[in-house]
């Protein structure tokens, strides 16, 4: 058994424009901010279904969590959460697919 991580989940996120508060450059697969829900940041890598995302954007994105037993039973298709870079909020998304089974708590 290898120590990589499997993607956890898919999920639509639209960026913030920077009049907003949001980023003011682009990001790419790769961008690792905080994902927020419940109160909570986790750290999660981002994977895009296009080269870069600017401030504006929505996306589809699918997002590995690094410690993803932390996440047991507690995600859902549907379910919002924010995107952060510290207490900033640089997007908001929802899920639309829990990948690992052991992280959806309607399985």
């Amino acid at each position: 058994m290898s120590g990589e991580l499997q993607p956890s989940l898919e999920a639509e996120l639209t960026f913030l424009a920077t009049e907003d508060g949001g980023r003011s450059t682009p990001v790419k697969s790769g961008y690792r901010p905080q994902f927020y829900y419940a109160g909570n940041d986790w750290d999660a890598a981002h994977t895009y279904d296009v080269d870069r995302v600017y401030p504006g954007d929505t996306v589809l994105a699918t997002l590995t969590f690094f410690q993803p037993q932390n996440h047991v039973d507690q995600l859902y298709s549907g379910m919002p959460f924010a995107i952060r870079e510290g207490a900033r909020t640089v997007a908001n998304g929802h899920i639309l697919n829990v990948l690992d089974p052991t992280l959806d708590r309607d399985a």
